[in-house]
């Protein structure tokens, strides 16, 4: 098996790291772009409570448009923990890298 040179270890993991920061970072941005929706959106039924159309079908319509939203919200933030948790990975040094694959090879031959 041929070795890696820290260097090529040192570059690759700074590559992915940053693409997984731009990835956390558009997935950010994304759901802040969906809560500025929704407050819209609630505003909106707001006006319809008022105007005595809480039970209209724009209503319903908005109001499926929030719970929408919030699941994308959802699916965005586990995603967000989820790259962060390998950035966390990411940011450990080539060393600290090599030591921890050597020692699971130790442990598959043993």
């Amino acid at each position: 098996m041929a070795k890696l040179s820290n260097d090529y270890i040192n570059w690759t993991l700074t590559l992915n790291a940053s693409q997984t920061q731009k990835e956390i970072h558009n997935l950010t941005e994304s759901s802040k772009e969906l809560e500025k929706s929704n407050k819209v959106l609630r505003e909106r039924m707001g006006q319809l409570v008022q105007a005595g159309q809480k039970n209209s079908k724009e209503y319903r319509e908005l109001n499926k448009a929030i719970k929408e939203n919030n699941r994308i919200v959802s699916e965005n933030k586990a995603k967000v923990s989820q790259l962060k948790s390998q950035l966390d990975l990411s940011a450990m040094s080539a060393n600290q890298l090599a030591r921890r694959a050597g020692s699971c090879l130790l442990r598959l031959h043993h």
